[in-house]
């Protein structure tokens, strides 16, 4: 019975169709249009990153039919591989592709993996217009910072658990800025200090809330 699809049992038995149809309102592989009530709890996966890579899922909360609405995304980075540069706004990982003009509502990040290195690393997380075509550790150009010099090395904010603080637009209004005409957020390099050393292991998650026109997308071409 496992193995069977939708379709299969509803073919073969005319009154198991009507009751799907009735209570699911689904075809095989399509969406379900009615309202869902569960009384446990619905977990979407697939955020987490594979080696040297990044993983993302993002959700639809409240959306127009125009596609204009909230989303939510977590993406984890994996920096293991990576080899520090002291290269100022050098490009480190490509993160994700979102829509240009996108309004963050709320940005937090946590160290997943500890990292396996101690030398000073002081990183930023922006919006960047040129991190799109731009090769690694080629400086970027960025339009807005929302994590800024986060020292990631494993007596700093790269031990497991440690919080990245996000960046505000100014002391009153406490919301990021926006991602203005960038369509990619990417790690770069922060300053000029940073020493040489290879990540043996390590990975950032990153949550955000925003409004845009449509939902974010791992961008793992760095």
């Amino acid at each position: 019975m496992g193995a069977r699809t939708v379709s299969n049992l509803k073919n073969t038995n005319r009154t198991f169709d009507n009751i799907l149809d009735s209570y699911l309102n689904l075809t095989d592989g399509g969406a379900l249009t009615g309202a869902l009530t569960s009384n446990s709890s619905i977990r979407q996966t697939g955020a987490a990153a594979p080696a040297n890579s990044v993983g993302l899922v993002c959700n639809a909360i409240a959306v127009a039919a125009d596609g204009y609405g909230v989303y939510e995304f977590f993406a984890e980075v994996d920096f293991g591989g990576y080899t520090a540069t002291a290269t100022d706004n050098g490009l480190i990982k490509t993160m994700a592709t979102i829509p240009t003009d996108s309004k963050p509502i709320d940005i937090f990040a946590i160290t997943t993996e500890v990292v396996g290195q101690n030398n000073t690393s002081q990183i930023d997380l922006v919006s960047a217009t040129t991190a799109g075509t731009d090769t690694a550790d080629e400086a970027v150009t960025a339009v807005a910072t929302y994590i800024a010099a986060t020292d990631f090395k494993s007596s700093a904010q790269g031990a497991l658990g440690a919080h990245h603080t996000s960046v505000y637009t100014n002391s009153t209004a406490h919301l990021p800025a926006s991602t203005g005409t960038s369509t990619t957020l990417a790690w770069i390099n922060s300053g000029t200090g940073n020493g040489t050393a290879a990540y043996v292991s390590g990975k950032i998650g990153v949550y955000m809330k925003y409004v845009g026109s449509g939902p974010a997308v791992a961008d793992t071409r760095i």
